[in-house]
C-alpha cells in the first residue's frame, strides 16, 4: 500500500461488493474513511443515500479531498435486467450528481469505477486507447457515466481518473462468478468446449486495494486505467471451482455442436426468447474477453496478490458457508 492520506476519503456504494471492501481496507490501514450506501446500518461515518433519488449533502464532503465513486448498478436479472431506465438513473445521472456535489465541495481528486465492459465484445485485446462500443443496458449506462463525469471535470477543477474495472470476485459476490458456481454445485453444469479462450478476473481485495492506490495519487491530468490482473484461460477457472468445490468435473459438449444446436434453435424462435439468450450464453462463454492492464500495473507498480486458486477457494468456501459482509461491521 502506498502512504495513504490523512484527509477523510469519501467511497459512495459501501453497502455494496467493491464499496465494502474498500471501506474494509481503509479501516485495517488506518484511513480516515466516510462513506454512503442504499442500505441501512450504523456504522461510524456511514450514510445512507440513495444517491439516484436523494439529495446529496454538503457535510459529507468536510475534509475530503477524494472521492472513489462505487455506486452502481449491476448482476441484474430477469426483468429488471431489461429496465434500462433505472440503469442510467443510478450508474449514469447519480454520476453526474455526485461529480457536480463534489467539485462545488473543492473535492480535488474524483475517481469513477467504471467497468471494462465499456469496450463492447471483441476476440482481440482492449487497452485503454481501444475504440469504446457498449452494448446492453449496463455497458452502456457505464460508458454514459463516464462521459458525464468527463464533462463536469472539464468545466471544473476535479481531477478525474476512470477506474475500467475488470470482472470482480470473491466472496459475497453475486455476478458472474457466484452463479457459475452455483451452477457446477448443482451437478448440472454442461462445460462447453475446451475452454482455451482467456477472460480477465481480479479478487475483490486486489481491486479494492488498486482504487486505494489511485485515490492516494496526486493526478494532474485526466486518466482512465483498466485494473485487473493478467488475463486466464477458463481451463483455469473450471478447474479450480471443481477443486474448491471437490466436484466431479463437469461433462464437456463440444462446442460445434453446442453453437449449431443453439443457433438454429435462437433462428426458429427469430432471436428472442430462451434458446436465443441461451445462444447468446453460449458465444459469451466461448468468445475471448481479454484487457491489458500493462499500464496502470506499470505507472503504479501494482501486482495482485490473490492468485485465482486461492481466490476461487475462499468464494467457494464463503458459498458453502455464508458469513456477514465484514465490510460494514
Amino acid at each position: 500500500m502506498p502512504e495513504l492520506s490523512q484527509n477523510t476519503l469519501l467511497v459512495t456504494g459501501a453497502s455494496g461488493f467493491l464499496g465494502g471492501e474498500i471501506v474494509r481496507l481503509c479501516d485495517a490501514n488506518n484511513q480516515p474513511v466516510r462513506s454512503t450506501g442504499r442500505r441501512k446500518h450504523d456504522r461510524p461515518g456511514y450514510h445512507s443515500i440513495d444517491l439516484a433519488s436523494d439529495p446529496i449533502p454538503d457535510h459529507l464532503f468536510e475534509n475530503v479531498s477524494t472521492v472513489i465513486h462505487s455506486a452502481g448498478l449491476a448482476h441484474q436479472f430477469g426483468q429488471a435486467a431489461n429496465d434500462r431506465e433505472r440503469f442510467f438513473a443510478v450508474n449514469a445521472g447519480a454520476t453526474e450528481k455526485m461529480i457536480r456535489a463534489a467539485a462545488a465541495n473543492d473535492v480535488s481528486h474524483f475517481v469513477l469505477i467504471s467497468s471494462s465492459g465499456v469496450y463492447g465484445p471483441s476476440e482481440n485485446p482492449r487497452d485503454e486507447n481501444s475504440a469504446c462500443n457498449p452494448q446492453g443496458h449496463y455497458a452502456e449506462s457505464k460508458y454514459a457515466a463516464e462521459e458525464k463525469a468527463r464533462a463536469v471535470a472539464k468545466e471544473t477543477s476535479v481531477a478525474l481518473t476512470i477506474v475500467r474495472m475488470t470482472t470482480l470476485y470473491g466472496e459475497g459476490d453475486h455476478g458472474n462468478m457466484n452463479r457459475l458456481i452455483r451452477a457446477f454445485d448443482s451437478g448440472k453444469f454442461l462445460q462447453i468446449g475446451k475452454c482455451k479462450n482467456r477472460k480477465n478476473f481480479v479478487h475483490k481485495s486486489d481491486a479494492a486495494r488498486a482504487c486505494l492506490t489511485i485515490a492516494n495519487s496526486n493526478p494532474t491530468v485526466p486518466a482512465v486505467y483498466n485494473v485487473g490482473v493478467p488475463s486466464v484461460a477458463m481451463s483455469q477457472v473450471v478447474d479450480g471451482i471443481v477443486a474448491a468445490l471437490e466436484c466431479k468435473p463437469p461433462t464437456r459438449i463440444p462446442s460445434f455442436i453446442a453453437t449449431s444446436v443453439s443457433g438454429v434453435a435462437a433462428a426458429v424462435c427469430l432471436g428472442k426468447g430462451p434458446f436465443a439468450r441461451l445462444n447468446r450464453s453460449i458465444k459469451k462463454w466461448l468468445s475471448n474477453d481479454e484487457f491489458s492492464t500493462e499500464k496502470f500495473q506499470t505507472e503504479f507498480g501494482f501486482k495482485g496478490e490473490v492468485s485465482l486458486e486461492k481466490g476461487l477457494a475462499r468464494q467457494v468456501a464463503n458459498f458453502k458457508s455464508p458469513q456477514p459482509a465484514e465490510s460494514l461491521k
